[in-house]
């Protein structure tokens, strides 16, 4: 009886050193994808596609049929002189973890044939203003700002979510609804690559950077002209995600999130909107413009917005040709902005439409 029971915890022991390992770091377990630290405390999920070279490069090709030629501005977030954001024991710098999830963001993107600009590849000091010349010069379809989070309190080691953020409010002139929606696309499948919530901000994990900066926003959306998102992926000063975001194989595990949320944003047919040039005319009575919508699907004249010199004004829709025609009585030389919105049956919006107008 004896001898059975010292065989049993013997046994038992045994069992639990091989499931803790001899490791006072981390246990991964490669049969459910979980990476444990030495009190089983769980770290993060590698996703499948990540574990099978196969896989991967399966998921690759089939989003490059969406991405082929699409032209994607990675802004990594701070670097260079900006180096101040940190976890409390200066072992996470932010820059630098913005940087390598950017990086391995720019790998997954070429790979699946789209164009990547890189407002930094390396530890260097890059200005705001700097940043969206770059973005604004290039004819990009999206420009993509990448951070980390930090909380304003030193105490406060529990806060953590992801978050990303769109310019403006619905119902300013500057919200464009397409960036809003890009984000959503984005926020969705990096927090699920990431485990995290969305925090209490809003529903889904978006936010507007006016929440930040009311009526002003962050510089690198209100100055970028082309349609831009930023990402604060995690707060590198809670005390469990500062181990993680310190692990390269998890930065890599966030840039696929973002990944998977751009080829899916970019999977759906986007309508578009094109101003159709012989057709304006002008005449110091009447300008007459004429802009046409290209959507796979029957045109949702219900979803259409117009701005001429910032004021909602009226237009005429051909249903059958796509048209939107405007017309402004008594113009005014001077430059103007024409701006229009819209939405197919399913919702999904158009690229910003913003041109400027020159009468003289």
């Amino acid at each position: 009886m004896t001898n059975k029971f010292l065989l049993f915890i013997l046994s038992s022991v045994f069992i639990a050193l091989n499931f803790i390992g001899c490791s006072s770091s981390q246990y991964v377990n490669r049969k459910d994808k979980t990476v444990y630290d030495s009190g089983l405390s769980p770290y993060y999920e590698i996703p499948t596609a990540l574990t099978d070279s196969s896989k991967i490069a399966d998921i690759i090709s089939d989003y490059s049929k969406f991405l082929k030629g699409k032209k994607i501005i990675i802004d990594p977030g701070h670097g260079g002189a900006d180096r101040k954001n940190s976890n409390r024991d200066g072992s996470v710098i932010e820059a630098d973890i913005n940087l390598d999830v950017a990086l391995y963001l720019k790998s997954f993107l070429i790979d699946a044939e789209a164009e990547v600009l890189m407002t930094r590849s390396s530890d260097q000091t890059v200005s705001l203003d700097d940043r969206s010349k770059i973005a604004n010069s290039s004819s990009a379809d999206l420009f993509l700002s990448i951070h980390h989070n930090t909380t304003s309190d030193k105490m406060d080691y529990r806060t953590n979510y992801t978050s990303t953020f769109y310019h403006a409010r619905e119902n300013d002139y500057d919200y464009e609804p397409y960036e809003h929606q890009i984000a959503k696309y984005i926020q969705r499948d990096l927090a699920y690559a990431m485990r995290n919530s969305g925090g209490l901000a809003s529903f889904d994990g978006t936010i507007s950077d006016y929440l930040i900066y009311e009526g002003d926003g962050f510089a690198v959306l209100r100055n970028t002209k082309i349609p831009a998102v930023l990402i604060e992926c995690s707060f590198i000063t809670n005390r469990f995600e500062e181990k993680r975001l310190g692990i390269k194989e998890f930065n890599e595990i966030e840039a696929w999130g973002i990944f998977n949320g751009l080829a899916k944003f970019f999977k759906n047919k986007i309508p578009s909107i094109n101003l159709i040039q012989d057709k304006c005319e002008y005449t110091k009575d009447q300008l007459k413009l004429f802009v046409t919508v290209d959507d796979p699907f029957p045109l949702n004249v219900k979803s259409i917005n117009v701005w001429y010199n910032k004021s909602e004004i009226d237009f005429d829709v051909n249903p059958i040709d796509k048209n939107i025609e405007i017309y402004v009585q008594n113009p005014i030389e001077g430059e103007y902005e024409l701006k229009v919105v819209y939405a197919d049956k399913r919702g999904f919006y158009a690229k910003p439409f913003n041109r400027k107008i020159l009468i003289k």
